[in-house]
């Protein structure tokens, strides 16, 4: 795994923070203040680590972190824990 960007970490954070909450790339870009293909970028790289998950509906995929990994619920962990030291 390459080194975390703060946009990345918001992301993250975001999906983790917001169950009930359907987010796609684009959505996700407003929430953050980024383009919406830097959000689509950050997807795609987040989806390849398996971190994330997509379900399709239409034209639009929906992201969730793929919490059946044990590997994703530690990472969630962490960057908490990095938000709260952060803060």
């Amino acid at each position: 795994m390459q080194e975390i960007t703060k946009n990345e970490m918001e992301f993250v954070l975001n999906i983790f923070k917001n169950p009930k909450v359907e987010f796609n790339s684009n959505s996700m870009a407003k929430k953050l203040g980024i383009s919406g293909p830097g959000a689509f970028k950050i997807a795609k790289r987040l989806e390849a680590e398996r971190l994330l998950s997509s379900r399709e509906l239409g034209k639009a995929n929906f992201l969730r972190l793929n919490l059946d990994d044990d590997y994703v619920k530690q990472y969630a962990k962490f960057l908490l824990k990095r938000e709260a030291r952060n803060a």
